[in-house]
């Protein structure tokens, strides 16, 4: 079954659900001011929002949901209500990594010149005002659990009277699959009392949970989402919310919603680090209302936060790695000098041989390498004259050939060239060694393709070492291959290049921009292309040019005439135009910012 049919399946049932509930949502007994609720998309979605929760305004109706937020948001709502009275939301909230997501949020609703009177007339005219602030924290549990909580001070004054208490809020959030969620939020659960003079008010809990399903397209340019809300608030009946959302074309987005008796709806459009929302709400007695609200996104986000850990975890890994290599070229080395003291000339040539595998420019395991084979060639000379020509000829090939096939069989191909061709070099015309060098021959070329296949798999994947291990061995078995050669010396430019750009950036974020630059220029002499290079040193080019500021343009006529006539063009929309005069500016006073900024603007108006 696919997503969509998935999709389709949940929100017929939710609608089926939602038209259950909605007939029964009569209002009566106490209710809190702020189950108006909080954010002008959630709003605008009838207040179905419990079990979505994907925003700032999650501190209000799931603090659970903040555990799968990805960046750091600032929302910012106003609502004009009537009689002169207005409602106000702000929220901040922050991702940490591994510890779960805070926010700080507050709500206030205030009405000003409310008139006081007793049984002989007026008494004047004062304002009120009541608010919630607090402090929340959401978290993954485990896996599809997610749970949140919020500690809260309430506020109430009115006229020179004012009271404080506190209260709190617990929250879970389930998602069993990606397009399911289902959330509940004990809103008020332990509250105290505001007492505005001798008048004592409880503040009413409310249960709100909600269902919600989701659908996006692979690209994630297109979706919809259909949440069902109730509200239990103490001492009244159980009420209903149902909203929807679709989005298009990824930025823009159209919602509506039924929110008890009263239709809603609204929109909203997301770019890059913003996001703007509107929604209306209908009521027959009362008025209609709009709300506007204001999300600002800060990154990194959690996932970006992630990869770098795992990028800075992967280089620890491969510094570690090269310690451990080197460190076991030394142990080789060691064993294979006290294998040659002790006249054990074959395990003391197998040793040096590990010993450039590790390391192919180790000039000592090269020397020891040679002076084994010229005593062993030596050895075979004089074991030629110990016995009688013919006998001993073959006698010696046969037992070349016997350990050749014997290391031919243990995966020792260089060690077994080397004893057929020293068959051959005994005796020119014996054919089992000629075979037995065509068949080693044929194992090297086919392990030799194999070891660069696999340094251009680490090499693609910035294994850099382990590359150069790979196609050392490969040049070990075959050493005249120039274009390995050229791969190994790539991938030592690859890791020099890295350490470069790592290097400068730490400068450059230490403030240390001469150190920086030169390390960026030592990483284009590698890279004359490197686009993390270019970047920062057109950055630390920018930052180094002296500020010019309007005052000191307007100083100079001509090119104060060429910035206002660029602004002339831009509010015809002739932005070519604009970017002329503004880029001749620019020429001159390379440092106004406001000049730079007013390019950028213009570009931004061409794309669109």
């Amino acid at each position: 079954m696919s997503s969509r049919t998935v999709f389709c399946v949940v929100v017929a049932a939710l609608l089926l659900f939602a038209a259950t509930g909605v007939a029964k949502d009569p209002q009566s007994g106490r209710e809190s001011l702020f189950s108006y609720g909080a954010g002008a998309r959630a709003l605008a979605m009838g207040g179905a929002f419990a079990a979505m929760a994907d925003d700032a305004s999650a501190t209000y109706w799931n603090p659970a949901g903040l555990s799968l937020l990805e960046y750091r948001e600032l929302s910012l709502m106003h609502v004009s209500l009537w009689e002169e009275t207005s409602l106000d939301f702000v929220s901040a909230v922050w991702p940490i990594l591994d510890i779960g997501t805070i926010g700080l949020s507050g709500a206030r609703i205030g009405s000003k010149n409310i008139e006081f009177r007793d049984l002989y007339g007026p008494l004047g005219t004062h304002d009120y005002s009541t608010g919630q602030y607090w402090l929340s924290f959401g978290r993954t549990i485990y896996g599809p659990v997610h749970f949140g909580a919020n500690l809260k001070v309430l506020t109430e004054s009115i006229a020179n009277l004012s009271t404080t208490t506190s209260s709190m809020d617990v929250a879970l959030l389930f998602t069993p699959i990606k397009l399911l969620s289902m959330g509940v939020n004990l809103q008020d659960i332990v509250a105290g009392k505001l007492k505005l003079s001798r008048s004592e008010e409880e503040i009413p809990f409310n249960i709100k949970a909600g269902l919600a399903a989701r659908w996006e397209n692979s690209a994630g340019a297109f979706g919809a989402s259909l949440v069902f809300d109730i509200d239990k608030i103490e001492g009244q009946p159980m009420s209903s919310h149902l909203g929807g959302e679709v989005m298009l074309a990824r930025y823009v987005f159209a919602r509506a919603g039924y929110d008890r008796e009263y239709l809603t709806f609204g929109g909203g459009v997301r770019y890059r680090i913003a996001s703007i929302d509107y929604a209306y709400k209908e009521h027959d007695v009362l008025g209609s209302t709009h709300r506007i609200g204001l999300s600002l996104f800060f990154g990194p986000t959690v996932t970006d936060q992630r990869k770098t850990r795992l990028e800075r975890q992967n280089r620890e890994q491969e510094s570690l790695q090269t310690v451990q290599r080197i460190e076991r070229t030394r142990a080789l080395w060691d064993e294979a000098q006290a294998a040659f003291d002790r006249n054990q000339l074959d395990s003391a040539e197998v040793l040096c041989n590990q010993v450039l595998g590790f390391d192919s420019q180790h000039s000592g395991a090269t020397e020891l390498a040679a002076r084994i084979r010229a005593l062993k060639g030596q050895a075979a000379e004089e074991e030629l004259d110990e016995v009688s020509a013919a006998r001993a000829r073959s006698e010696m090939v046969s037992r070349r050939i016997a350990r050749g096939d014997t290391l031919l069989t243990a995966g020792r191909l260089l060690d077994a060239r080397v004893e057929y061709e020293e068959a051959l070099r005994i005796d020119s015309t014996n054919h089992t060694a000629g075979y037995g060098i065509v068949v080693v021959n044929g194992k090297i070329d086919s392990l030799v393709a194999s070891l660069v296949a696999d340094g251009d798999r680490k090499l693609a994947g910035r294994n850099y070492t382990d590359a150069i291990g790979s196609y050392n061995k490969a040049l070990d078995l075959r050493g005249d291959m120039p274009e390995v050669r050229r791969k190994v010396e790539r991938a030592k430019n690859l890791i020099l290049l890295d350490q470069k750009l790592r290097d400068g950036v730490q400068a450059y974020n230490s403030g240390d921009t001469a150190s920086a630059r030169r390390l960026f220029g030592d990483a284009l002499k590698i890279d004359g292309t490197n686009e993390t290079a270019l970047g920062y040193l057109k950055r630390i080019d920018e930052e180094s040019t002296p500020v010019t500021t309007l005052e000191q343009l307007q100083s100079d006529p001509d090119y104060w005439e060429l910035y206002v006539r660029g602004l002339t063009h831009f509010r015809n929309k002739e932005y070519k135009e604009a970017i002329d005069m503004w880029g001749r500016v620019l020429d001159k006073y390379p440092g106004s910012k406001e000049t730079r900024a007013n390019i950028e603007q213009a570009r931004l108006r061409m794309g669109q």
